[in-house]
């Protein structure tokens, strides 16, 4: 851990929501909040998050889910992801996504003040029920679905307008080169060399293309904790936690959800290469967009290193959890650094033809 303490770059927009600690709400809170402003009587459950508060509220007959989004967090990026469910729910409504719950004045967005004179705001949603997707067997058909279904939330979204995705997000992949100066902070960080290599090549080798190509608000984060999976085993029955969404390449969504099928062993891309298969059978990429893809695999998983470094660094007491998977994308980062980014690509783009 760094002797002294760590500041966002000023380089990558807003980071208030992952910089300063945010007051947390009793499940007492989040029951009152719900009956309160929703008229909803429910027990409430609270779940694990990086930032923000999140709840499960048991109803008598139906669950919701709840969040009372980070202090930090501007207005008009909760506006945003709030308004993403609304267009999704509009434009593809047999997308599993969550559904936006009014409050009892109709509002989709809750505004409130807290004891201490706090102005916070919140969200509540339906709540989808499903297996996650790191807790079921992986399989041939689950990945070919999992492309499929983010190449069809691509689709939906490509007709989504809001002004508050125009945002500089540490996450979004096309500001990768700028995380070199929270890697500069992370004293100590295994593969120091080797991230910044990476983050180098992206700067260099993958930027000046990526700027040409496709670019929409996408989701920007389809990992195994923001899936769920049907009692099939292969069913695709929701899509979760659009916070990250933002305005960027498309191609930036799918190498993020091929990131997240590696594997460590022999062949860690030969799942990557499923889930890139079922895309393009809805959504063929580019040529160019395919030869870029590989990089932006790697990319990803310098940047999930970092991120993940540098605010495990700032909040000790969320270690374990922001930190969970963060020893499996070195190991990977290491299996793929160890060859050639060239072969790799001709691989993908032999491979991930649509069957």
């Amino acid at each position: 851990m760094p002797s002294q303490p760590l500041h966002a770059p000023e380089t990558v927009g807003n980071t208030s929501s992952l910089t300063a600690p945010s007051r947390q709400f009793s499940v007492s809170e989040a029951e009152r909040i719900a009956a309160e402003h929703y008229g909803i009587r429910a027990s409430a459950r609270r779940l694990a998050g990086e930032k923000d508060e999140n709840f499960r509220l048991q109803a008598d007959h139906e669950a919701f889910f709840l969040k009372i989004v980070h202090a930090g967090e501007p207005a008009e990026t909760t506006n945003l992801v709030t308004s993403a469910l609304l267009h999704l729910e509009e434009v593809a409504p047999a997308l599993p996504v969550q559904r936006v719950v009014e409050t009892k004045r109709g509002q989709s967005e809750l505004h409130f003040h807290t004891s201490e004179g706090e102005d916070r705001r919140a969200r509540m949603t339906s709540f989808l029920e499903g297996r996650l997707l790191h807790t079921v067997p992986s399989s041939l058909e689950l990945r070919i679905n999992l492309g499929r279904i983010l190449a069809r939330l691509g689709t939906a979204l490509a007709t989504f307008r809001h002004p508050g995705a125009q945002r500089e997000l540490l996450w979004d992949l096309q500001y990768a080169h700028r995380l070199q100066a929270l890697l500069d902070q992370l004293d100590g960080l295994p593969n120091y060399r080797r991230i910044a290599d990476c983050l180098d090549r992206f700067d260099v080798a993958v930027r000046p293309k990526l700027v040409q190509m496709r670019s929409q608000i996408i989701h920007n984060d389809l990992t195994p904790d923001n899936v769920l999976i049907g009692d099939d085993g292969v069913s695709v029955v929701g899509i979760l936690d659009f916070e990250d969404v933002t305005a960027t390449q498309l191609v930036n969504d799918v190498a993020i959800a091929a990131a997240n099928q590696l594997v460590t062993g022999p062949d860690p891309v030969g799942p990557a290469l499923d889930v890139v298969r079922g895309y393009n059978g809805v959504c063929p990429l580019t040529g160019p967009e395919l030869e870029v893809l590989y990089d932006l695999v790697r990319t990803r998983l310098a940047v999930q290193i970092v991120i993940s470094s540098w605010r495990a660094a700032r909040f000790p007491e969320n270690y374990a959890y922001i930190m969970r998977k963060t020893p499996r994308f070195h190991s990977l980062l290491g299996q793929l650094s160890a060859s050639p980014a060239s072969t790799a690509t001709r691989r993908l783009i032999e491979q991930s033809r649509p069957s």
